[in-house]
């Protein structure tokens, strides 16, 4: 009998394992430190995770080098304000997934304004969140932005936010054959506790 217990654990705590892929968002590598990716870097792609837009193209939406402008240190994604209408920029996941904290700031040393965050629910409905940027950079922790489906980051006042370090979690997605062959070995177990009982 304690060894079907812990069967049953094992089974349990291999199942717990497919929870979660943690990723980091961070746009380096793209460009050098002094260098501007200029005019629409999305779709941008990093860890299974997608940057789109639907803005028309001449739009600004840039990754910047370190060394460019009121960076915090690393490379970092910004996007134009002031060029006509709010940008939607939109996140979306390998599968399901939930974002932690994100970092934000201005491009300009004197921005500053709001960018609001819609994450979309798997099963329906939405969490919303407002946050505010300014010239010093700041990380946001976010709470409830769990079981996602996408992401929208959308700018709302102010002028240039920029962000960086999106701390994302990727839900994994058990294969067929690993789900049937835990339900083989669930059922098996069970059996197994059955004939013990007799």
């Amino acid at each position: 009998m304690p060894s079907l217990k812990k069967s049953l654990l094992s089974a349990l705590f291999a199942v717990a394992s497919l929870s979660a892929n943690a990723a980091v968002i961070d746009f380096e590598g793209i460009v050098a430190a002094d260098a501007r990716l200029f005019h629409n870097a999305t779709t941008y792609s990093e860890d299974g995770f997608a940057l789109a837009t639907d803005t028309p193209a001449g739009f600004h939406n840039d990754i910047f080098g370190s060394a460019t402008t009121n960076t915090n240190g690393s490379s970092i994604f910004g996007w134009c304000a002031r060029c006509g209408t709010p940008e939607t920029l939109t996140l979306t996941g390998p599968s399901a997934f939930s974002i932690a904290s994100i970092d934000l700031g201005s491009l300009s040393p004197n921005g500053a304004g709001t960018v609001t965050l819609t994450g979309m629910f798997v099963g329906g409905g939405e969490i919303v969140q407002a946050l505010s940027f300014g010239s010093t950079w700041a990380t946001k922790t976010l709470s409830g932005f769990t079981n996602l489906s996408k992401l929208n980051i959308i700018y709302t006042t102010g002028s240039d936010p920029a962000m960086d370090n999106l701390v994302v979690n990727a839900s994994k997605v058990p294969e067929p054959a690993s789900l049937a062959l835990f339900g083989l070995g669930l059922g098996v177990a069970s059996l197994a506790r059955r004939r013990a009982r007799r």
